[in-house]
């Protein structure tokens, strides 16, 4: 069924104006139609922007000095053998997050 016949019948069902109100009608019906979808996406737009953006990695070097207030997270290690790279991401005296990456020895060795 084309989809024009298709809304022409659920016109009919619904017992809908036929000719030239139908054609306003469906003029309409596209109109709330677009208007829906895009405050859907403007919405959706809006809640990318208010999401707080992750601070860039900076690469830790012995002796650099770090204002760590209140460690946020660390990478887990506990599963890995070796010097493995971990990051860890804190809130420095201001409130400001950064993240740093470094090495570390995992603790996953087993068996010597």
């Amino acid at each position: 069924m084309k989809p024009m016949n298709f809304v022409l019948a659920a016109c009919a069902r619904m017992r809908l104006p036929l000719g030239k109100k139908a054609g306003k009608f469906m003029k309409a019906l596209v109109v709330l139609a677009l208007a829906g979808f895009s405050s859907l996406a403007l919405a959706a737009q809006a809640d990318e922007a208010a999401q707080p953006q992750s601070p860039a990695v900076e690469q830790y070097t012995y002796g650099m000095n770090l204002d760590v207030a209140h460690v946020v997270s660390t990478t887990d290690v506990s599963n890995q053998c070796g010097v493995v790279p971990a990051q860890m991401t804190y809130e420095d005296s201001k409130g400001e997050r950064h993240t740093i990456e470094y090495q570390v020895w995992g603790n996953g060795c087993t068996g010597g």
